[in-house]
């Protein structure tokens, strides 16, 4: 009996131990889960960020590629400009020829009036108006031609800067697509981690409400160990009890046989 109370008393401690220890799990749990709740709320947080510079990323290579469709067909304006005025001085070119050429036709005509003198007066007058006229013509060419030259120089200038600035725009517009390339890798690594933790966070939960049923089961176990423990307590006292009033018994009992030989003896004797 001392063997069973003393079972039963260690397994009433180790129930309140563990117990204690249950309570600390499913407290452990719960902070666990509320934690799981904010690195939720974070991640929603980063979802939608990285969503927002995925829309912004998109319009950027957009806007990026607006810029590089005028830049380039600016540069082919620039170009055909080029080619028109390339035109233009070879056209000039041509007249400044022919103005050379009849200024020095009007010079001779000039000479030729001179040696035909009254008959050749009006000849002549004639003659030097060409030849005014056709000095006037080569000094507005060479303006023009100076002015063409320059609008071309400026143009080759604006277009060589136009060529490079297309570059640099190619170049960011590679830059930006590869950056949206690498926030689709990111956007999708953050909607893997969300599903893990939505996983981790359901787990929990089935965890957190399983915890708190062995919990509550373990608290049961250790009331019936006490109460148990209590109970063989009693039985003990109570076998105790009853082994002290057996042993008066037997003393008693052992008492009345000593008593019932000295009894039988003593009438045996009156027999003889």
């Amino acid at each position: 009996m001392e063997e069973i109370a003393s079972g039963s008393e260690t397994q009433a401690t180790f129930a309140n131990q563990l117990a204690k220890m249950m309570t600390t799990f499913v407290e452990r749990i719960a902070d666990i889960d509320q934690s799981n709740e904010t690195i939720q709320g974070s991640l929603t947080s980063v979802q939608s960020e990285t969503d927002q510079g995925q829309f912004f990323m998109k319009k950027s290579v957009e806007q990026m590629n607006v810029i590089d469709q005028i830049v380039h067909n600016v540069i082919i304006q620039l170009e055909g400009l080029d080619r028109q005025a390339t035109q233009i001085t070879k056209l000039i070119s041509v007249i400044r020829d022919i103005s050379e050429q009849t200024n020095l036709l009007a010079l001779n005509a000039s000479i030729e009036a001179a040696r035909a003198g009254e008959h050749g007066l009006g000849f002549n007058v004639v003659a030097n108006e060409v030849r005014k006229l056709a000095e006037e013509v080569n000094d507005s060419v060479s303006e023009i031609t100076a002015i063409v030259q320059d609008n071309q120089t400026e143009t080759k200038a604006v277009s060589l800067a136009l060529k490079q600035s297309y570059d640099e725009v190619r170049q960011g517009t590679e830059d930006i697509k590869l950056t949206g390339v690498r926030f689709n890798a990111i956007e999708q690594a953050v909607e893997t981690m969300t599903a893990n933790v939505q996983s981790i966070i359901s787990d929990l939960a089935i965890l957190n409400r399983d915890s708190a049923s062995v919990n509550q089961a373990v608290q049961e176990i250790a009331s019936i160990s006490q109460q148990s423990a209590a109970g063989v307590e009693e039985i003990k006292s109570s076998v105790e009890q009853t082994s002290s009033a057996m042993e008066q018994i037997a003393s008693r009992a052992q008492t009345l046989f000593e008593s019932s030989q000295a009894l039988n003896h003593f009438v045996e004797q009156f027999k003889i």
